[in-house]
C-alpha cells in the first residue's frame, strides 16, 4: 500500500491547512539535499497551524542523538530550549522519550506530559515549571525510518493538553516517513560525492581510487554516473545498468536515448549549462525503466576538480521518485478538492447563519416590542411578580439576541479576508473605552491606562474585535473593585491587557478560549461566552498566540502576539 493511500484511510479527513502543509512539505523533502537547511524549513512551516514546538534530531555516527532542526515562533524560545538540552542532554538508556523511540521504533503519544510523565517520575519543582514555561504539554514523538533503519525522530509539542490524538500520530508518521527518505538520500549522495572528492586529488590516487569508487558506488542504490572534460558520461554504477536493462558500452553510446522526449530539451539544457559554468545542477525528468515504464527521476551534478583546482568532470546520481510525485500530486489534488468543497460548504454556511440569525431575531424583537407594550399599558394591573416575570422573558429575549450576534460574529470572523494595514492599537483602545463610557461604567469609575504608540500590521476591524472583548472582559470583571484599574501595553513582543479584578482558577486558562467555557456564573457575570473564543480566533488567523495568567481576586492579564 502506498503512503498516500495509506494516509487517506488511517488518519480520515484533515483539514486544508494539513493536507496543504503536507503537500509543500513533501515537495521540499524531495527537491533538496541539504537535509538539515530543508527539515529547519519544515519544522517551521509546521508552527503554529499543527503545533508550537516541532524538532527533527538524527543519531549521530556515537548513536547520540544530535538537534538538526528546531522552531517555535518566538526565537528567544527557541535559544532557551537548544541551552537547556545542551545543558542536559538526552539520555539514551532512557525507557521513555525520544531515546526510548529511536531505540524501540514506537511513537509515543502524551496528553498531558506534565501529568502523565513529569510529575508520576518525581521531578523537581524548578524543572516542571520550566515545562510548563516553555508550553511542553501535549507530545508527540515519531521515529524517522529509511530502508529499515531508524535514523532518528521527529518531536510535535503543543501548550495545549490533549490537543493531540493516535490520528495527528499517523498523520506525524506519514511526514517522518518522508524526512527519514530524505536525511538518507541526502547522506547517501554526500557520502558518494565525498568519497569521489577524496579519490581526486592526484592523477596517480585517481587512477588507484577508481577501483574503490567504482566498487563503493556500485554497491550503493542510487543511480551514478561520471562524465569527463568532453562532455560525455563515461561511466555507469552497477544499479544504473540494471535500472535501464542495457549494458555499459550501449549507455555510454547513448544514455539519452532512454529520456523522456518530453524533457530531453530540459535536460540538456540544463547538464550544458552546468558544465559551462561548472556548477551544481539538480533537475526532475522522467527516464524509461527496462520494463519500458517511465519513472520520474531527480538528477543532481556536481563538477570536480583536481587537487591544483582544475576542473575534470562531472559525478552525478539519480533517484527514483515516481512514488513521490505521484503522492504530491494526488495530495495536490486532494487539496484543491477540499478547498472547492470548503469554499463551497463556506458560502452555504454564511447563507444559512444570515437567514437563521434573521428568522430567529424577528421573533425576537416581537417579544420584545410586546413585552414592553404590556408592560407599558398593563404593567400597573399586574402584582410585582407579574412584572418580575415579564421582565425576565425580556432579558431573555436580549440574552438570546445577543448570543445570535455573537454567533454570527463568530463564523464572521473565520471567513472574512485579512486586510492588513498599519493599525494605531493605542488610538482604537481609546476609541473602545469611550464607546463603553455610560454602558460598561460610568466616566471616573475605572482607570483606564493605554499606552502610547502601540501599532501593528493586523487587519483593522479584526482588531476591534480584540480590543472590544478584552476590555470589555475587563470592566466586566473590576465591578465592585475598591479601585479598578485596566492596562493596555506591549513589552518584549507581547501585548497585553491587564486588570485588578475578581481574577480566575489558573487551570482555567486555556479553557477560557474555548466557545461558551466560563470562569464565573453567569448570574453575577453575564455573558455570551464567545468573547474570549472570537479573540484567539482573530489572533490564530494573524498567525499569533493568546494565553492568560491569573489567580482568584488577584486580577487577570491576558497576552497576544500578531
Amino acid at each position: 500500500m502506498d503512503d498516500s493511500l495509506r494516509l487517506s484511510e488511517s488518519i480520515g479527513e484533515r483539514t486544508v491547512e494539513d493536507y496543504r502543509f503536507l503537500a509543500e512539505a513533501s515537495a521540499l523533502l524531495g527537491e533538496s539535499l541539504d537535509y538539515q537547511a530543508t527539515l529547519q524549513v519544515v519544522t517551521q512551516l509546521a508552527i503554529p497551524h499543527l503545533a508550537d514546538w516541532c524538532a527533527v534530531d538524527v543519531l549521530d555516527e556515537n548513536g547520540q542523538l544530535e538537534s538538526v532542526a528546531l522552531a517555535h515562533s518566538d526565537p528567544e524560545m527557541v535559544a532557551w530550549s537548544r541551552s537547556y538540552w545542551m545543558a542536559h542532554p538526552h539520555d539514551m538508556r532512557a525507557d521513555h522519550g525520544m531515546p526510548n523511540v529511536v531505540r524501540t521504533g514506537v511513537p509515543e503519544l502524551y496528553g498531558d506530559l506534565i501529568e502523565e510523565l513529569v510529575r508520576p517520575r518525581g521531578v523537581p519543582d524548578d524543572v516542571i515549571r520550566d515545562i510548563e514555561r516553555a508550553g511542553f504539554r501535549s507530545v508527540v514523538l515519531v521515529p524517522l525510518h529509511a530502508r529499515g533503519k531508524i535514523l532518528g525522530g521527529m518531536s510535535f509539542v503543543s501548550a495545549e493538553p490533549n490537543r493531540y490524538n493516535w490520528g495527528d500520530v499517523e498523520f506525524f508518521g506519514f511526514l517522518a516517513r518522508r524526512a527519514g527518505a530524505a536525511v538518507d538520500n541526502a547522506r547517501l549522495y554526500t557520502l558518494a560525492r565525498n568519497e569521489i572528492a577524496a579519490r581526486v586529488e592526484t592523477e596517480a590516487e585517481l587512477r588507484a581510487g577508481e577501483e574503490r569508487f567504482r566498487a563503493m558506488a556500485n554497491g550503493a542504490p542510487v543511480l551514478i554516473w561520471t562524465a569527463g572534460l568532453d562532455r560525455r558520461q563515461s561511466w555507469f554504477n552497477r544499479a544504473w545498468l540494471e535500472f535501464t536493462g542495457r549494458t555499459m558500452e550501449q549507455e555510454i553510446a547513448d544514455s539519452a536515448s532512454s529520456i523522456h522526449p518530453g524533457d530531453v530539451i530540459q535536460y540538456r539544457s540544463a547538464f550544458e549549462n552546468a558544465f559551462d559554468e561548472r556548477v551544481p545542477f539538480q533537475m526532475q525528468y522522467r527516464r524509461r525503466r527496462k520494463d519500458g515504464r517511465w519513472r520520474w527521476m531527480l538528477a543532481h551534478g556536481s563538477p570536480l576538480f583536481d587537487p591544483e583546482g582544475e576542473f575534470v568532470g562531472y559525478i552525478g546520481t539519480c533517484v527514483d521518485v515516481t512514488d513521490q510525485v505521484a503522492s504530491q500530486a494526488a495530495l495536490e489534488r486532494r487539496v484543491e478538492q477540499r478547498t472547492t468543497e470548503l469554499v463551497s460548504a463556506y458560502r452555504q454556511l454564511e447563507s444559512f447563519s444570515y437567514s437563521v440569525a434573521h428568522d430567529l431575531r424577528a421573533p425576537l424583537r416581537g417579544i420584545n416590542f410586546g413585552v414592553g407594550a404590556l408592560l407599558e399599558d398593563y404593567g400597573g394591573l399586574l402584582d410585582e411578580g407579574g412584572r418580575k416575570e415579564l421582565f425576565r422573558v425580556r432579558d431573555a429575549a436580549s440574552r438570546m439576541d445577543r448570543l445570535i450576534q455573537d454567533l454570527l460574529e463568530h463564523a464572521r470572523i473565520g471567513t472574512k479576508p485579512l486586510e492588513k494595514v498599519n493599525v494605531d492599537i493605542t488610538a482604537h483602545a481609546r476609541n473602545v473605552a469611550r464607546d463603553l463610557e455610560g454602558g460598561s461604567y460610568a466616566p471616573g469609575d475605572v482607570t483606564i491606562e493605554i499606552q502610547e504608540g502601540l501599532t501593528a500590521e493586523a487587519d483593522q476591524s479584526l482588531m476591534r474585535v480584540i480590543l472590544q472583548n478584552l476590555i470589555e472582559n475587563a470592566l466586566k470583571f473590576t465591578k465592585g473593585q475598591p479601585h479598578p484599574r485596566i492596562e493596555v501595553g506591549f513589552k518584549d513582543g507581547v501585548f497585553h491587557v491587564r486588570d485588578n479584578g475578581v481574577g480566575f482558577e489558573s487551570t482555567l486558562a486555556q479553557k477560557l478560549f474555548e466557545p461558551f467555557e466560563r470562569g464565573h456564573d453567569t448570574s453575577k457575570f453575564p455573558g455570551t461566552g464567545l468573547g474570549l473564543a472570537n479573540v484567539k480566533r482573530v489572533i490564530e488567523r494573524h498567525g499569533g498566540h493568546v494565553w492568560a495568567e491569573s489567580a482568584p481576586n488577584k486580577g487577570a492579564s491576558f497576552y497576544f502576539t500578531l
